[in-house]
């Protein structure tokens, strides 16, 4: 009757470590998704910082021409 009981311990046990790793490898997973998240949003962001300073550049040549010009 005690190896039996014993039995059912080591089992629920092993259960519960098994969840305990889903568990885990569920949270990293998700942090892993939210790192690549930020990742790709700093990647965008660095490329619309780049269009504006682009567009500013363009502007300001513009502007320098058309007062060289007169």
């Amino acid at each position: 009757m005690i190896s039996v009981q014993r039995q059912k311990v080591i089992e629920k046990d092993a259960e519960t470590e098994r969840k305990k790793a889903v568990i885990e490898a569920e949270k990293n997973s998700q942090v892993a998704k939210i790192i690549n998240e930020q990742n790709i949003m700093e990647k965008e962001s660095l490329k619309t910082i780049s269009h504006i300073e682009d567009d500013m550049m363009v502007r300001m040549l513009t502007i320098f021409l058309f007062i060289s010009k007169t």
